[in-house]
């Protein structure tokens, strides 16, 4: 049993013992939530989610808060096995860190190293953007979704900009 998401930022006091406490999900030792029908997450918050979550402590993000340890844990003896059709895996994959060349049977070769050269710039860009943002506007980087509308604005803007360079503009 792992806590693999905190998903709460609001603090919230245990009723019990007055110590600051999140949320977080609550999965098998693969990854997989644990729900209380065994069935697809059904993506609601709060009372109405299928999905076990536990109190955890506001320091020690994986490990359950003691006051409701119990009550994780019985949810979680009661709950239907997470299996690979049901269960939603929460473990992040690992990224492939060898540069492989992008194979496309239509381009020809020189087109095939204009291609890769591309991609490779414009993952260099990304990166470069999310380091920036992260660094420099830390309210944007806490927030994936806002963090992505703007790289995606920015890249209207350059793409933008490269296009009125090529035009003379």
């Amino acid at each position: 049993m792992l806590i693999t998401d905190v998903y709460t930022k609001k603090e919230y006091t245990c009723k019990k013992c007055n110590q600051t406490i999140y949320y977080g999900k609550i999965t098998d030792d693969d990854g997989r939530l644990y729900t209380k029908d065994g069935q697809m997450p059904n993506g609601k918050f709060g009372k109405d989610s299928n999905v076990i979550s536990g109190a955890v402590d506001a320091l020690v993000k994986d490990r359950l808060h003691e006051c409701s340890k119990h009550f994780v844990e019985q949810a979680v003896a009661n709950a239907p096995a997470p299996n690979s059709v049901t269960g939603i895996q929460q473990e992040i994959t690992t990224t492939q860190t060898v540069q492989t060349p992008v194979q496309y049977e239509y381009l020809n070769e020189s087109e095939r190293v204009q291609l890769n050269d591309v991609v490779a710039k414009a993952c260099e860009i990304d990166i470069f953007m999310d380091t920036k943002i992260t660094k420099e506007y830390p309210e944007i980087s806490d927030n994936p979704a806002h963090k992505g509308q703007v790289k995606n604005q920015i890249w209207s803007i350059w793409f933008t900009m490269k296009e009125q360079q090529r035009n003379g503009n």
